[in-house]
């Protein structure tokens, strides 16, 4: 029997066990169902990563999600092994924002890329994506298992409106100045 209420409360999994969970009966229903609809055991590191990439989106490095913990009981190596082991299983999707630093956001149905500021390396996502024409090209080369990563790289407005040269600095590339 699970029986819970609000967020922090004690979730009872049984008259033995008593965790400390912060997710809703619900939120932790869903959050278990789909770590064990991958294969994955459910642990107490896994279940805070899933949800705190459904809660805030990402993408996240593990570096990040270990600082937002804040006091965790999982430490860094912890973070890169689930986003890892839920990477490969699909539930999580890793992004490249161009400074060779792997971060992970909730691998939901709604298919997306991102913008990244050169400057202050504010991220959005971004609605466009590559023509399906480009992905079947792919297929007819003899590659299975696509997947794609675009992103674009700019200056954000704020940076814009902050340069004194008002945007015609130096070129900055994705992963800083060139």
């Amino acid at each position: 029997m699970i029986a819970s209420g609000l967020h922090n409360d004690v979730i009872s999994i049984d008259s033995r066990i008593m965790i400390r969970s912060p997710f809703s009966m619900e939120q932790h229903a869903v959050l278990t169902s789909l770590i064990r609809g991958v294969g994955l055991r459910v642990t107490d590191a896994r279940l805070w990563v899933l949800g705190e990439l459904r809660r805030e989106h990402g993408p996240f490095s593990a570096e990040e999600l270990y600082r937002r913990k804040g006091g965790s009981r999982f430490d860094v190596v912890t973070m890169y092994r689930v986003l890892q082991d839920m990477d490969e299983k699909g539930l999580v999707r890793r992004c490249d924002l161009g400074d060779r630093v792997a971060r992970y956001e909730f691998a939901e149905s709604h298919h997306h890329h991102h913008i990244v500021c050169r400057r202050c390396r504010s991220t959005k996502p971004v609605d466009l994506c590559i023509p399906q024409s480009l992905l079947e090209e792919v297929v007819r080369l003899g590659f299975r298992d696509v997947r794609h990563s675009l992103e674009f790289f700019a200056i954000c407005d704020s940076c814009h409106k902050k340069s004194a040269l008002g945007g015609k600095g130096p070129r900055v590339g994705p992963a800083g100045p060139r």
